[in-house]
């Protein structure tokens, strides 16, 4: 934005001589005022409140205090007319918007008009669109640099904004998001051309502060309207009568949309717009003087988690939830759109590029050892895309070597690309990221993008498809069954789970919360039956604790192995054992035998020779993460009978307690990782005083031998020819496996439900579920995985037979078949 860049004395920049000043934000340590700032606080409420007023206040008080400091941003002080002025310039685009979108308006009309003759070309003007955009791009438009290229470039990016705007418009029956994600996206434009004009002499910065107190002073007015007129008359509620009315009147076949969402996007259209600009309040009130950005963004990421969830949940229970998640996320996205364009005018270019420079130091020096996981999530997920972007590459290429467009040519002496020359078949951009791809460790990247599509599969294949059609193969063959022998079924499944080290007690809680519901809600209902599987959960959960203590860590506390399987030398479970070892049952140790891994931590207590009982009743916390849990599971059956008929918020619920389960299960770990990290820094010396385990000293020695030889002989450019064409004909097949089965996933599966049959929509054959493209799909996976681990075991002979040479392995036979990424 090209605001003057002469400084503007604060305090003359925010007065008229003729206007009485209007403290948007209270002065700090003024009992007058109504809120101190907390800026230079931590995140306790405690240190948040003003010490010279807590006396004086009742608990209430000092809670509301705290919350409003902890939901409301922090405006900044400007005079009264230019608050005003800016308060009113910000409105007029509302009201618009409500009058026309919004049913406190004329939406409905609106979005019926636009439905009915509109729709109909929003195929020719999308490809319109994408067509005009792909021509700028082929013919290098951003680098026109004649008056007349500047010129007619122009034109094109504003004559596709606007056809952008119109496609928003015209596919507002389908898609009824799209007027309010182009609102949000228009008033920061509106803004900014605001601030060209009238404020053209305000440092950018400082008018895009100034916005804060105007955007959150419309959005509370909006709100409070909004929630006004719903009360007005019967039919401004959302309530089953008139959302048929208003379906009706927007142009929804009621009778065959069970949920139109459209009208209920119309309806709540005026909250989402207040939401909208409470989230440009909060980050116009960033960039005031003297902001700490990263606990202001940090603190305003979980408000804005919190009013999505929340409206989500609202919006779910009121019939509406899937059509409102997809809006919530375009809103989200919009916002984040309209944030990059104030903050673009915000900052001159060379203090942008600074700022991005400290983020990406930033990021190296916290994540640089971790960029290689990064890069393979990018390979297997991109792969095709770059593909693609070469392709189209090479054609602008072959069009830069045409004499009449030498306009076009990109110029070669920037800093991102001048060590890159020639007229190669690529485009120097193309070819600028093909340099920092060969700088890449491909031997590792390529692995972790292998392991990364693995996961991917296991989790859309064997999670989602097989593991569902076992849970319903168990649910009808344990109907007929008695409750006792469900639950002795269940108890020796989830105890063999229970027993496998990589498995966590979540799908056990998970599968049990599915299956007793149906077998035990005819003789003790719902209720009964939920809370008869919570207590089989934790005994069951007791009982594992109990095995994997006295039987795995008390009988095998002598074998290398399983001591080295719980790193019983590293810091974690060296703080581990120094707090598991105290008197009593403190928080300390409650978090840890709650939050930490399941099986290594019972088996240490074992190992240590540790009481059962007082590890037992420390455990007993372990019921608030298997309550949500299970609660998870008993409303993900109950959603899926009769097609969610019968139970139409079970499946809210079971999204609600499943966020809960994520949100208790991380929390542990927190807590957990808080004590141990306090342990680790208070109490060094106890930490130093306990022996290391030498024998897992040595094998630990051995693994890191194993796991170095393993890297120096697969550094690429060693590797010969073949064992790069297996791993990369590995990870080919992989990235192809996990396209089918996302972009394919209805002609690779069969549909199926949990309260399905195998008989019956299975034709009797479990094996139907998966159609002949899945099928190639798994075979490319087993490809894929087998071609992986011919690789690794060459790569690790050769590293064994390195070892040998240098007489560090004694014995390669005995080394374990793990990798050094499992390793490390």
């Amino acid at each position: 934005m090209s605001f003057s860049q002469q400084e503007v004395d604060h305090k003359k920049s925010v007065s008229f001589d003729a206007s009485i000043p209007l403290e948007i934000e209270p002065k700090a340590k003024s009992s007058e005022q109504a809120l101190p700032d907390i800026e230079e606080s931590n995140n306790s409420f405690q240190d948040t409140m003003p010490l010279d007023e807590d006396e004086d206040k009742s608990c209430c008080g000092r809670l509301c205090e705290a919350f409003s400091r902890f939901l409301f941003p922090k405006l900044t002080p400007i005079s009264a007319s230019k608050f005003i002025v800016l308060t009113v310039l910000v409105a007029v685009p509302v009201v618009l918007y409500i009058y026309l979108f919004t049913k406190m308006g004329i939406g409905l009309k609106t979005f019926l008009y636009l439905s009915q003759n509109f729709q109909g070309y929003t195929g020719y003007l999308g490809l319109g669109i994408a067509s005009m955009a792909f021509f700028l791009y082929l013919f290098d438009c951003y680098y026109w640099s004649s008056r007349s290229g500047v010129i007619l470039r122009n034109l094109f990016l504003l004559l596709i904004v606007f056809a952008c705007g119109l496609f928003a418009l015209f596919t507002s029956s389908d898609y009824p998001f799209g007027p309010i994600a182009l609102f949000i996206v228009l008033i920061a434009f509106w803004m900014i051309g605001i601030g060209r004009s009238i404020f053209k002499h305000v440092p950018a910065k400082q008018y895009v502060s100034w916005l804060s107190g105007p955007f959150f002073c419309v959005s509370f007015l909006v709100f409070v309207v909004w929630f006004t007129w719903t009360f007005l008359r019967e039919e401004n509620e959302w309530n089953p009568a008139t959302a048929e009315a208003d379906a009706a009147a927007i142009g929804c076949d009621v009778d065959a949309d069970e949920q139109c969402y459209n009208a209920f996007i119309v309806w709540i259209g005026p909250f989402l717009i207040s939401l909208g600009l409470l989230f440009l309040s909060f980050f116009a009130s960033f960039l005031r003087p003297g902001t700490s950005a990263e606990q202001e963004t940090t603190k305003f990421a979980r408000i804005w988690m919190f009013l999505l969830f929340g409206m989500w949940v609202g919006a779910s229970l009121a019939g509406a939830g899937a059509g409102v998640s997809t809006t919530l996320a375009a809103l989200t996205l919009a916002l984040f759109i309209a944030a990059a364009i104030i903050l673009a005018i915000s900052f001159e270019k060379v203090e942008r590029k600074e700022r991005l420079n400290d983020i990406g130091d930033a990021l190296v020096e916290k994540y640089g050892n971790h960029f290689d996981v990064f890069r393979g999530l990018l390979i297997v997920t991109c792969t095709p895309i770059f593909m693609i972007y070469f392709v189209i590459s090479f054609i602008i290429q072959r069009i830069r070597s045409v004499s009449c467009f030498q306009y076009s040519k990109p110029p070669s002496n920037t800093q991102s690309l001048r060590h890159i020359g020639g007229n190669g078949w690529l485009t120097i951009e193309a070819r600028r990221l093909l340099r920092e791809f060969q700088s890449w460790n491909k031997t590792k990247v390529y692995t972790y993008a292998i392991y990364w599509g693995l996961a991917f599969m296991v989790m859309s294949v064997i999670v989602s498809q097989f593991t569902l059609l076992f849970l319903s193969w168990l649910i009808e063959k344990t109907e007929a069954m008695s409750l006792g022998a469900v639950t002795g079924l269940l108890v020796a499944i989830g105890m063999t789970m229970f027993l496998l080290p990589p498995v966590p007690g979540v799908p056990i809680y998970l599968t049990l919360g599915i299956v007793i519901l149906p077998v035990g809600q005819d003789t003790m209902g719902i209720y009964g039956s939920i809370f008869y599987a919570l207590g089989v959960s934790l005994c069951l959960k007791l009982l594992a604790c109990t095995l994997q203590q006295k039987m795995i860590g008390g009988l095998m506390q002598n074998s290398v192995s399983v001591r080295q399987f719980c790193s019983v030398n590293s810091n974690l479970m060296r703080s581990m054992k120094l707090v598991l070892q105290e008197k009593g049952i403190g928080i300390a140790k409650v978090s840890i035998l709650v939050g930490g891994p399941d099986w290594p931590t019972s088996v240490l207590c074992g190992i240590m020779d540790l009481e059962l009982i007082p590890i037992l009743v420390g455990t007993l916390p372990i019921i608030f993460l298997i309550t949500p849990t299970l609660l998870t599971g008993s409303f993900t059956y109950m959603a899926s009978v009769n097609d969610g008929q019968d139970y139409p918020w079970a499946g809210t619920l079971a999204a609600i307690f499943a966020a809960i389960t994520g949100v208790v299960q991380f929390g542990s770990m927190v807590v957990a990782a808080y004590y141990l990290e306090q342990t680790v820094s208070t109490r060094g010396e106890e930490l130093e005083a306990i022996p290391i385990d030498e024998e897992v000293r040595e094998a630990d020695e051995k693994d890191e031998a194993i796991s170095n030889a393993y890297n120096q002989v697969t550094e690429w450019s060693l590797l010969p020819l073949w064992s790069k064409f297996v791993l990369g004909s590995s990870l080919a097949t992989m990235i192809t496996s996990c396209y089918l089965v996302q972009l394919f996933a209805d002609k690779c599966f069969t549909e199926y439900q949990l309260t399905y049959t195998i008989d019956e929509h299975l034709d009797g054959d479990w094996k139907n579920l998966v159609k002949p493209l899945g099928i190639v799909a798994n075979i490319l996976l087993l490809v894929s995985c087998l071609l992986l681990y011919i690789f690794r075991s060459w790569a690790m002979r050769k590293a064994n037979d390195q070892l040998s040479s240098q007489n560090v392995v004694s014995n390669p036979d005995e080394r374990q078949s793990e990798t050094p990424y499992e390793l490390q």
